[in-house]
Formats: structure tokens, C-alpha cells, sequence
């Protein structure tokens, strides 16, 4: 069974672990520059909220049939880890408050590695840009949009020349080259940064989505 990410949009932010609740351990990332944060393991785990308004989906959906490259959200062994390692060096046992401080410190840690990584390879791309943004709700994801066009398809030859210096063939041709080096890049940084590499099968009239983590080929 491969594990499932689900998310509601909610305002009072109570996390429930297969209908029970556990802590508060989430909140709204305003204006998505900087990421939230939700422990998510292999099971899955629902936001709610007690006022009935429309949810909105987690992360942005990712355009050029890009893989979607997400951080920021910690399974169940990674938290168990962090309070054996703080009852070794402590002594006692970490409190829920102090728990929630440092995934939440380990979070900004990964949004600004994340950022850094984007900004390298962004030095090397000409057609497109790739943005690290907050989830609505949770964690950060990589998000790839046009430097000049959404859809380079409705470039002109004059617009070809304008822009790159090149007949509009030719532009195409660079654009596409360089939408591949993107993928490859992306699927790598999942692999070596250990980033989940997630898919959405679900979307709502509500504004509801679904996702669940897909393998890093």
C-alpha cells in the first residue's frame, strides 16, 4: 500500500490520526513564502476544521507534465528518532510543545536548502524559472514556470528573434532540451536530498485534493 497524504482545507487546525485527535502541530503558510509543516508517515492523516468553508488543495499543480518534487513533510521514523535522540542527550523525554519547535526548525533548515538548490540551476536556465513555495497547508514544493511564456508553443518567429536570437525552430528546439534537463534535475534532487516525489489522485468540487508518494525512478 503506498502511502497517502490527505488534506483539507480547515481554519481550526486539529490533526487527526485515522479519526482521532492527536496535536496541533500545523499552520497556514501566509503568502506561501515559507513552509508549513504536518508529520505525515505511511498512514493517512486528515486536517479539520470545525467551520464549514471550502478546502483548497495542498500544493500548486505542477504544469509541462513535470514530476511533482515535495519537502518538508516527516514520517513517523524520522520523528521517532529526533525524541530518541533528545532523550539520549537530554535525559528526559521531549515535550509536544518543544517537539513541534524543532520539526519546525528542521523545516525552515530544508525550505532554505531547497531554495539554494533551485537558485544554482536556475543561474543555468534561460526559458524557465524553478520557484520553491510553501504548501497552502504543509511542507514546500519545486514549482517550474515560464521565464517569458507559460506555452512557448505561441511564440512567433519574431518573438523567437526578440527574445533568443534565434529563429523560432531553433528556440523550440532549446526550449524543450532545456524542459528535459529540468525533469532529469528534478527526479535527481528527490533521489539525493531524499525530497518525496508525490502524484495527486483526487481532486474535489470542494477544492479538496489527494496525493500519495509515487517511486523515484
Amino acid at each position: 500500500m503506498k502511502s497517502m497524504i490527505e488534506l483539507k482545507g480547515r481554519l481550526n487546525w486539529n490533526l487527526w490520526h485515522n479519526g482521532k485527535f492527536a496535536e496541533t502541530v500545523a499552520r497556514p503558510s501566509h503568502g506561501n513564502d515559507r513552509p508549513c509543516l504536518m508529520m505525515a508517515g505511511q498512514k493517512t492523516w486528515k486536517i479539520q476544521k470545525e467551520e464549514n468553508l471550502m478546502s483548497t488543495a495542498n500544493f500548486r499543480t505542477m504544469e509541462y507534465d513535470l514530476p511533482m518534487v515535495v519537502g518538508g513533510i516527516y514520517d513517523d521514523d524520522f520523528v521517532e528518532q529526533l525524541k530518541a535522540d533528545y532523550l539520549a542527550e537530554i535525559g528526559e523525554e521531549i515535550t509536544e510543545k518543544l517537539l513541534e519547535v524543532e520539526l519546525r526548525y528542521f523545516a525552515e533548515e530544508d525550505f532554505t536548502e531547497a531554495a539554494e538548490l533551485a537558485e544554482n540551476l536556475n543561474e543555468n536556465l534561460e526559458y524557465y524559472k524553478i520557484e520553491v513555495i510553501g504548501g497552502h497547508y504543509v511542507g514546500f514544493q519545486f514549482y517550474v514556470r515560464g521565464r517569458i511564456f507559460d506555452d512557448y508553443e505561441e511564440m512567433d518567429n519574431d518573438d523567437a528573434h526578440y527574445y533568443f536570437d534565434m529563429c523560432r525552430s531553433r528556440a523550440l528546439r532549446a526550449e524543450r532540451a532545456e524542459m528535459r534537463k529540468i525533469e532529469k534535475w528534478l527526479r535527481k534532487i528527490a533521489s539525493e536530498y531524499k525530497y518525496d516525489m508525490i502524484e495527486c489522485i483526487g481532486r474535489f468540487g470542494n477544492g479538496e485534493a489527494k496525493y500519495r508518494k509515487i517511486n523515484i525512478a
